[in-house]
């Protein structure tokens, strides 16, 4: 395939239109609208669906949204460059960052896909991860919003006490 672009907007869009996952049109209790409340009804789903049909004929056929392959741009990038063309590259780079990031080859991932006893650590995290979460917002009935203010004071708060254990230790 060589275009994402429909494949990246659809999903994007899907996500983000689910009804009850960030709002919902009409809200189930009586409200024109409700955010995040994790609920839905057969009028919401109709009405998030012409949503999502809407937007996705906007940004496909209005606004035509491609995103190509790097075979398939740099086919276009030939066809539409002559050879003799000079390519300006920002800060007088002479390697291209495809080039400078390994051009293909191998993987930019910060572990070695092959060894599996690593995977195997980093899928369980994920794993124990999303069921934590799932937990939380299923039977606690904990929202996606007071989660990630949660999270954030709590990074904050620690940001803090970092910092003045700091000034106390090189004191």
């Amino acid at each position: 395939m060589a275009d994402w672009g429909p494949v990246l907007v659809a999903v994007l869009l899907f996500v983000l239109l689910s009804p009850g996952l960030l709002f919902q049109i009409p809200g189930t209790s009586g409200r024109v609208v409700e955010f995040s409340n994790f609920h839905t009804s057969s009028a919401s789903i109709l009405v998030h669906a012409i949503i999502y049909f809407a937007l996705i004929t906007l940004f496909l056929i209005a606004i035509g949204v491609h995103v190509y392959t790097e075979k398939l741009a740099a086919a276009v990038r030939r066809r539409l460059l002559p050879e003799k063309a000079k390519v300006f590259r920002l800060f007088g780079r002479e390697k291209s960052v495809h080039h400078v990031l390994g051009g293909g080859q191998g993987t930019l991932l910060p572990f070695d896909p092959t060894h599996f006893g690593i995977l195997k650590k980093i899928l369980a995290g994920i794993l124990v991860g999303a069921t934590a979460i799932w937990i939380l917002f299923e039977f606690v009935c904990y929202h996606l919003l007071p989660l990630i203010s949660h999270g954030l004071i709590i990074s904050l708060l620690t940001l803090f006490l970092w910092s003045k254990a700091l000034t106390f230790i090189n004191k």
